[in-house]
């Protein structure tokens, strides 16, 4: 586990990004999406990186999908936009 910055908040030393899961580079599949989300942080991951121009607000709605089915703590960082 490492700090977020400052904020004091734990994640993974390892993340998960999220990008090519709202279709940035090819075709996309929700379920197989969100159970990627889930095998990560099963396995401990708990930085997963996104932000609403992947997709343009898609991974956020992968993000609820998870959350909706009672999520554990985790961080999605703000990537870098426009």
């Amino acid at each position: 586990m490492r700090s977020l910055g400052a904020s004091g908040i734990e994640v993974s030393a390892i993340g998960l990004g999220l990008m090519s899961m709202s279709g940035i580079y090819g075709n996309a599949n929700d379920e197989e999406s969100i159970r990627v989300i889930h095998y990560a942080l099963d396995k401990g991951i708990s930085f997963l990186d996104s932000a609403d121009m992947y997709g343009w607000g898609h991974n956020e709605e992968l993000l609820g999908a998870r959350c909706a089915g009672g999520a554990r703590a985790w961080s999605s960082p703000p990537s870098s936009g426009r």
